[in-house]
């Protein structure tokens, strides 16, 4: 039984599990969930670099900072490439088990999150649709539906004349929505489903994004509860990652570093990540 009862709407909450159990008990097959992924099911990536040296501004940051553009590209594309559930946590580990019983219960559930370019200065490319993909199977989340396998392939390729640097993605039920605002590939979805949801529950960190989402929904004809969660503004690092995973994650950050200073080779780091590359 669900603790709370939400009303259709623009909602400030920060428990997903009270979320999700009100979806258990108010939806039905057909019904509709849609997660931002980045501070909603998954933490930012752990960085003690930022702490330790950016934020202090220490002699190994002056040190990164006379470097070129290219190389310090170099270094963000190594942390974009060895995210992992070592840096990376659930924001809430309940919920891969709480969406896994929505979907037993024919409630749809997918993934809409924002998508940076991929080319970087330092000229290497990173696939972040497949680094998030990965990332959420190795959580336990399964978006992929085999009877919801809409081609949207053609109406996302659409979003370019928009001039949007990268394009739109659906791929495993997962909207990488580029630049494009999520209400925008959202509703391209839901136009080509041959049953539009009843219900539709949002939920963002952004609160620009929930309320943008829940005037457009809203507009079809559906009812709407867009949430507004706020876990990140109230958690730090410490509730998610021991000392000794900071630590690990500092020694890994500053040996890269030293050796891309020191003119070394760096190639060999991202041997194991070619096919995100």
């Amino acid at each position: 039984m669900a603790k709370y009862k939400f009303n259709p709407g623009i909602i400030a909450a920060d428990s997903l599990t009270d979320i999700l159990l009100f979806v258990q008990s108010e939806f039905v097959t057909g019904d509709m969930v849609v997660f931002d992924i980045d501070e909603v099911l998954i933490t930012e990536r752990l960085d003690p670099f930022y702490f330790e040296h950016f934020k202090v501004e220490s002699d190994l940051y002056k040190e990164f900072n006379l470097l070129d553009s290219e190389q310090k590209d170099l270094f963000f594309f190594f942390l974009l490439v060895t995210q992992s559930p070592q840096n990376i946590q659930l924001m809430d580990i309940s919920i891969p088990e709480l969406m896994l019983n929505l979907q037993n219960e024919g409630v749809i559930c997918v993934a809409n999150t924002a998508m940076p370019s991929s080319f970087m200065k330092c000229g290497r490319q990173f696939n972040f649709a497949e680094a998030r993909k990965r990332l959420l199977s190795e959580f336990g989340f399964n978006f992929s539906v085999p009877e919801f396998s809409i081609d949207l392939s053609d109406i996302l390729e659409d979003l370019l004349d928009r001039n949007f640097a990268t394009n739109p993605i659906w791929d495993s039920g997962v909207l990488f929505s580029s630049k494009a605002s999520k209400s925008t590939t959202q509703m391209a979805l839901l136009r080509c489903m041959s049953n539009v949801p009843r219900k539709f529950l949002f939920v963002d960190d952004n609160i620009e994004n929930v309320r943008q989402m829940f005037g457009d929904i809203s507009e079809m004809g559906i009812e709407c509860y867009c949430i507004h969660y706020t876990k990140s503004q109230h958690v730090t690092w410490e509730d998610y990652f021991s000392v000794e995973d900071y630590n690990r994650e500092l020694g890994k950050q500053e040996f890269f570093l030293r050796d891309l200073i020191g003119g070394g080779e760096v190639n060999s780091y991202f041997s194991e990540y070619e096919d995100l590359q």
